[in-house]
């Protein structure tokens, strides 16, 4: 969609990519987990998504919470970015 960057960060197992979308609901955001069958085994992911009508504000705050668990272990450290493709 047009005004939207969709960011999928690869956390490696299903378990975490759950354990994580829930921390990041906690926080008040949304991040889907995406596993397998959708990706391959091992290779799941958060699909994060930010949209143009977001305020920098709400944008920071996805970008403190996402701190915040790395520093509680969640392991975001091991998680690499990767370009969905879209506008490359």
């Amino acid at each position: 969609q047009a005004g939207n960057a969709t960011m999928p960060w690869v956390v490696g197992e299903d378990q975490r990519a759950l354990d994580l979308a829930l921390a990041v609901q906690e926080e008040g955001m949304l991040a889907q987990a995406i596993r397998l069958p959708t990706v391959a085994k091992g290779s799941a992911r958060l699909r994060l998504t930010v949209s143009a009508s977001r305020t920098e504000a709400q944008i920071g705050k996805l970008g403190a919470a996402l701190q915040r668990l790395s520093a509680d272990g969640y392991g975001w450290e091991a998680a690499e970015p990767r370009s969905s493709g879209v506008g490359t």
